[in-house]
């Protein structure tokens, strides 16, 4: 236990200090869309999924009794892809450090290696939310590949930040629901949320405590039937290439997480200093629908 000396008008002491054993970290350590994806291992940095569609309504398919059969219309499929993207996170310590008897933690490594896991995490996560663009591992960029966030891979149904509102959500969910989408949750940032919070339909909200105000939108249901969860998200928006959505609508059965590389612990190799560990992991993000999705924000 540390000692400080402590001077009284008549003596000094040797003081024996006091701390509480527990290290107390404020930080935001949720990925709430990465804990949901559904994952899956794949051999290819540039993952693919095949998406097809019906034809439109034919409202001239009427034909005489001994008409021959009309030429075959198809519609052509269309491919999603993404590029996996090397993420790391290394946690260091000098022998000295490991070897101190510190509050809070039996041992500094291990106490540094939990907190490189949460935070590649973390990184993925606002990957996830991004509007950065698929990128392969070329010559020009020195081989970094990256993989393209929802704002990037959704194309269809978008709307402007501007725009949000309870009218264009309802716009924008029923033009996703045309398109045979069934989103069912959306993230959004803190003013979105706000926003949404806000909303009113015809009944008045009351509370059943008297003294307590409820104010949250926990589930919006649309005009068209569809029942939304609305969830405030820490890391939206997420700005790498212009602007990144700061409202997602999105069927998450239409996503998944795929990995080239599963998230890895290495040693390295200790030089004298001290320990260290490396986290690797090699994920991508792909759609298998974006239409069944929808954003506001962009440019």
């Amino acid at each position: 236990m540390a000692q400080y000396t402590y001077v009284t008008t008549a003596r000094t002491v040797e003081e024996v200090g006091d701390f509480s054993n527990i290290i107390t970290r404020i930080a935001i350590e949720d990925h709430p869309i990465t804990a949901r994806l559904s994952r899956r291992a794949v051999h290819d940095p540039n993952p693919k999924a095949v998406e097809d569609t019906l034809s439109s309504i034919d409202t001239s398919n009427a034909h005489a009794e001994d008409a021959d059969a009309p030429a075959a219309s198809d519609t052509a499929r269309t491919l999603n892809q993404n590029y996996c993207q090397i993420l790391m996170k290394t946690a260091e310590v000098s022998d000295t450090q490991n070897s101190v008897l510190q509050h809070g933690m039996g041992e500094e490594l291990l106490y540094q290696e939990m907190k490189k896991q949460i935070e590649i995490m973390k990184d993925y996560e606002a990957f996830v939310v991004s509007d950065q663009a698929a990128a392969a591992a070329t010559t020009t960029n020195s081989r970094i590949a990256k993989m393209a966030g929802m704002t990037a891979l959704i194309t269809t149904n978008t709307d402007a930040t501007g725009d949000f509102s309870q009218a264009n959500y309802n716009t924008l969910i029923a033009a996703v629901a045309s398109e045979g989408g069934k989103p069912n949750v959306a993230y959004m940032d803190a003013t979105r949320k706000a926003a949404v919070d806000a909303w009113t339909t015809t009944p008045t909200r009351f509370t059943t405590a008297i003294q307590t105000l409820e104010k949250e939108v926990l589930r919006y249901h649309s005009s068209i039937g569809q029942m939304v969860d609305m969830y405030w998200h820490p890391y939206m928006p997420q700005d790498i290439a212009t602007a990144g959505a700061v409202f997602l609508l999105l069927d998450l059965s239409l996503w998944e997480l795929v990995e080239l590389l599963p998230l890895t612990r290495k040693i390295l190799p200790d030089n004298g200093a001290g320990p260290s560990t490396l986290y690797k992991w090699q994920p991508s993000l792909l759609t298998h629908a974006e239409k069944g999705n929808a954003y506001f924000g962009g440019t």
